[in-house]
């Protein structure tokens, strides 16, 4: 399934062992992500199962019809297209996506993948982790997205927070003083 290569690296103050791990995707057995998920995972690259680090790699395969149900999750996460068709929906914006196509979703982001095909859609997966099992997926993500972002939208609001705002001005709340310079006490 793998072979490892270790070499040490020595810089001015430190020595550094760098592994190179060469895997084969074509020995390694498909899973079952989870049971309320319709896809089938190949953990490529993923601490605990082969020597690696702040890198977790991977293979996702979904049947025609199928979809990876809205998730988020705090790591970016880019995938490759290598067979198949299918959609992605990255914050409500849906896009087509084909065999060689990249696809970057940013951290947090409410997404899902989806197989608009007759074949099988394959795709490579890859997040800024240690581990598969550090990347906490959220499912049903779009609809607790959709009530934060109203949140977000009020935290990123000029009126609502302008940290030069004074009380009185009307960018801030009036807590009941005249005094354009009076602060809140508290």
């Amino acid at each position: 399934m793998e072979r490892s290569h270790e070499m040490r690296v020595v810089t001015h103050e430190q020595e550094i062992k760098i592994v190179t791990t060469l895997i084969d995707p074509a020995k390694v057995q498909w899973e079952d992500w989870r049971e309320d998920v319709p896809a089938r995972v190949k953990l490529l690259l993923s601490g605990g199962r082969t020597p690696s680090a702040e890198l977790t790699l991977g293979m996702v395969s979904l049947e025609p019809g199928h979809s990876l149900p809205a998730h988020t999750h705090r790591q970016a996460e880019a995938c490759i297209v290598l067979s198949g068709s299918g959609e992605c929906e990255v914050d409500g914006t849906v896009s087509q996506l084909q065999a060689g196509q990249v696809v970057f979703i940013p951290g947090n982001a409410a997404h899902r993948i989806s197989n608009t095909d007759e074949v099988q859609l394959v795709f490579l997966f890859a997040y800024a982790a240690d581990s598969f099992d550090h990347v906490s997926h959220v499912f049903g993500a779009r609809e607790a997205d959709q009530a934060d972002g109203h949140k977000l939208q009020a935290l990123n609001d000029p009126a609502l927070n302008n940290p030069d705002a004074t009380p009185g001005t009307g960018m801030l709340p009036d807590l009941g003083s005249n005094d354009p310079n009076s602060q809140p006490s508290g």
